[in-house]
């Protein structure tokens, strides 16, 4: 292998300083999200947190794992319009996350579900 930088379309966007502060940001996401773990044990699908407690965590979860993701695509975006360039990031990026947020409620309603029955019927959730 050469010494030279991958090189294609999607590595030039993510070479952007736009792309690289999604990037920054998915980082602190993740290590917050290393540091929320460390504290947990065996717990539940929904992490033994109520609704409200849930859908914070699991939007941080989802902002660690979905933003380098949608790097590029958010950097394509943002060259396509011409005023307010951050704002627009800033705002794609934000309503990104915050869709990810909303997808937290039935993935908490299917955990709670699935638990519940793990916990009353533990043969039943053998087979689930």
């Amino acid at each position: 292998m050469s010494g030279r930088p991958v090189q294609g379309p999607i590595f030039r966007l993510l070479r952007t300083r736009e792309a690289a502060g999604l990037l920054v940001i998915a980082g602190v996401a993740w290590v917050a999200v290393i540091a929320q773990a460390r504290g947990m044990s065996m717990v539940s699908g929904t992490m033994g947190l109520g609704l409200l407690a849930f859908i914070p965590v699991w939007t941080l979860m989802m902002g660690a794992m979905m933003l380098p993701t949608v790097a590029p695509v958010a950097v394509l975006y943002e060259r396509t319009v011409s005023d307010n360039r951050v704002l627009r990031l800033g705002s794609f990026a934000a309503t990104y996350i915050v869709l990810w947020g909303l997808a937290g409620i039935p993935a908490f309603a299917i955990a709670a579900l699935l638990s519940s029955v793990a916990m009353d019927h533990p043969q039943t959730a053998r087979y689930m």
